[in-house]
């Protein structure tokens, strides 16, 4: 499916070796991706040829303990949201600039919040898709009773060991039925699900995801001085996320001074569903004079 050469090579980051498909011209400008939950690097597939051909050169990591980056030890306390927006600053160093265009999804887009509230001088742009501004998300989850509903499975991962264990029945099964259930029908074909089992099967990795999970229901964030972003933002919700209300979507541009926000017609999993449009808003966004 992705005709772009990939280069996979490892980066000691922030202490932590990350693995990183690189591709496109290595003289173009960089962008970061970053992947959700139950997701790795190939979550962004559907983007990869198009952002190349653009010109972009692109780094997408799998997130620490994910597929085959290294499965960090220390428990939940390693997988601090302190964590892993240092990964992403470390990123930027490694890449050799001092500002970058930062495009997520899902938990991916959870640390890119993070990241741009806590080092906004190293946040150029930011994209997000299919996750909510950390306090909307925070309030939505204490007091929204449909949110609460929404989010059932975070209270879920709190156990210890039951949940990786009952996922790695069946190969997999469990993990891999929850993507094709919430997604339409043609979003991940027979092949692409093999993809995410031989990464879920990945010694401790499903354990390091869930951690993420854990530590941020177990050891929240204080909270910043201001929820507020001054860079541009580009926001992208799907009307049938399974997972996340779409009213939170809205209220988190009230923390964007420069934002702009998408509905597309798309399941939880927008990069597949609405892939072309996620495509062009992208393209748009990316090249877009904000100096004015």
């Amino acid at each position: 499916m992705i005709q772009t050469p990939l280069e996979h090579s490892y980066e000691i980051v922030n202490g932590v070796k990350l693995h990183i498909v690189k591709t496109g011209d290595p003289q173009g400008e960089p962008l970061i991706l970053l992947h959700g939950f139950p997701d790795f690097w190939y979550g962004w597939r559907h983007q990869i040829d198009y952002l190349t051909a653009l010109g972009y050169r692109l780094w997408i990591p799998d997130q620490r303990g994910v597929n085959l980056s290294q499965k960090v030890q220390g428990g939940m306390d390693s997988y601090h949201v302190e964590h892993l927006t240092a990964d992403v600053v470390g990123l930027i160093d490694a890449i050799g600039v001092e500002k970058i265009k930062l495009i997520s999804h899902d938990w991916g887009a959870l640390v890119a919040w993070w990241t741009a509230l806590l080092y906004p001088e190293r946040i150029e742009r930011l994209s997000v898709m299919s996750a909510p501004h950390p306090n909307v998300f925070q309030q939505a989850l204490g007091f929204n009773p449909r949110q609460i509903m929404r989010s059932w499975y975070v209270w879920l991962f709190q156990l210890p060991y039951i949940p990786e264990w009952a996922m790695r029945l069946g190969n997999w099964e469990i993990a891999v039925e929850a993507l094709r259930t919430s997604a339409r029908e043609s979003t991940f074909t027979r092949a692409e699900l093999e993809v995410y089992r031989q990464a879920y099967a990945q010694t401790e990795a499903m354990t390091c995801a869930l951690n993420y999970y854990r530590a941020f229901v177990q050891r929240p964030r204080p909270i910043p001085k201001s929820w507020t972003l001054s860079m541009p933002v580009l926001m992208l919700a799907g009307t049938s996320d399974r997972y996340i209300e779409p009213n939170l979507a809205t209220d988190s541009m009230t923390y964007c001074l420069n934002g702009e926000l998408h509905f597309l017609d798309a399941s939880h999993w927008i990069l597949a569903d609405a892939r072309d449009d996620v495509n062009a808003l992208l393209k748009d966004f990316l090249a877009k004079d904000f100096s004015g």
